[in-house]
């Protein structure tokens, strides 16, 4: 690999300062945050989606959903949404217009993946998994077609021409999903792994091994690889093209509840409070990331800054992810798992943390002593 430039390594807790702390969604549990250039998106069990300006002004509310949101996606200016409320809504974020509502799922819609599109003559392809033991796989229409809805326009189950499959075999809560548009990852509550062709809509392997819940899953095309993690306290590694469990990955104690793969890596963390980071072709544990004392919420890996952020109850700590020399140039090979400080503190929740080339932003619920949601901006 090329050797990052040295501009993007060194953050240290020193260099990050809170630029904005405001209030948001009242006591309510952020479940979905998103951070690009110009804006934050967040979603809530408070039935809302709202967008804000990098200052902490809110641009605009989106409503419409009657049950807390669980399920996100954002590409430009479209952005999906999945609710308790079992509908999936298609939102315009230049105009905050809801352009479609999606009926179909009989319980929760608890996760999705959106493939964005190449051009704006294409459609969009997405997937949602739902507690109703199934996962829908739709298109969008174009971003020409999708300018051109003037008004809300609501599809039943039985007469959707945008749903492409309608995916059964589960017998349990769909939990996660990933993939690319053509293969599909499902883990469930059924305590398997699925693998999905979706040009035809067949499973291709039911991946067994776990003993317990599966509560995430992840997808790499390049490696073609997939993990997954759950209540039995394992990662495993399995290859997508023959259904084989590559790897079983043991060192948490309590429930794996996040993974990312990032290069030839995964990272994983548990209500162990514990970070783990694995080499996902042999199964080596690289580095334990230890600090956190209550479960671990939510984390966030940036390859380019060279580190990783997590949350918990207590706040948000900083990683290295790679190792770096005295100049501060990233090794790219060698994993650190360095501690760097805690950067977010005083909170009695952390729900969501982002982070991009300049900005950390934070969705935290505050002390005991004056409890409700806010956000916090740290710059560096």
């Amino acid at each position: 690999m090329e050797q990052l430039e040295q501009k993007q390594s060194g953050l240290t807790p020193e260099k990050i300062t809170v630029r904005k702390t405001f209030p948001g969604h009242e006591n309510y549990v952020v479940t979905c945050l998103h951070l690009d250039t110009d804006k934050i998106i967040s979603a809530s069990n408070d039935y809302t989606i709202v967008i804000w300006d990098l200052n902490g002004n809110r641009i605009r509310t989106l409503k419409g959903h009657s049950g807390g949101i669980w399920g996100m996606a954002v590409h430009d200016n479209l952005l999906l949404s999945g609710s308790t409320d079992k509908t999936v809504r298609v939102w315009d974020l230049q105009t905050g217009n809801c352009l479609y509502v999606f009926e179909g799922h009989s319980s929760t819609v608890r996760c999705m993946y959106m493939i964005p599109p190449k051009t704006d003559e294409e459609e969009v392809l997405f997937a949602t998994g739902s507690r109703d033991k199934t996962i829908r796989v739709r298109r969008i229409p174009s971003g020409k077609i999708r300018s051109s809805v003037t008004e809300t326009k609501v599809f039943k189950s039985t007469e959707n021409p945008y749903l492409l499959w309608n995916l059964t075999g589960h017998t349990q809560s769909v939990r996660a999903i990933a993939g690319d548009e053509n293969v599909l990852i499902s883990g469930s509550y059924d305590n398997s792994v699925r693998i999905w062709d979706l040009k035809s809509g067949k499973c291709r392997f039911l991946c067994t091994g776990h003993t317990d819940k599966v509560y995430a899953v992840d997808y790499s095309v390049d490696l073609g690889i997939c993990v997954s993690s759950g209540m039995d306290t394992t990662t495993r590694v399995w290859d997508v093209n023959t259904g084989s469990c590559l790897h079983v990955l043991e060192g948490h104690t309590i429930l794996v509840g996040l993974l990312a793969i990032f290069d030839d890596y995964v990272l994983s963390a548990g209500a162990d409070s514990v970070l783990k980071i694995w080499n996902v072709k042999d199964g080596a544990c690289l580095a334990t990331l230890t600090g956190h004392k209550h479960a671990i919420t939510c984390f966030h890996v940036d390859k380019n800054l060279n580190r990783i952020i997590s949350g918990s109850e207590s706040g948000v700590k900083l990683w290295q992810l790679f190792s770096e020399d005295e100049k501060g140039q990233i090794s790219n090979t060698t994993i650190s798992g360095e501690f760097l400080g805690d950067i977010v503190t005083d909170t009695s929740h952390v729900w969501r943390a982002v982070m991009d080339s300049r900005r950390i932003v934070a969705a935290v619920a505050r002390g005991s002593d004056d409890y409700g949601t806010e956000f916090r901006i740290l710059e560096y």
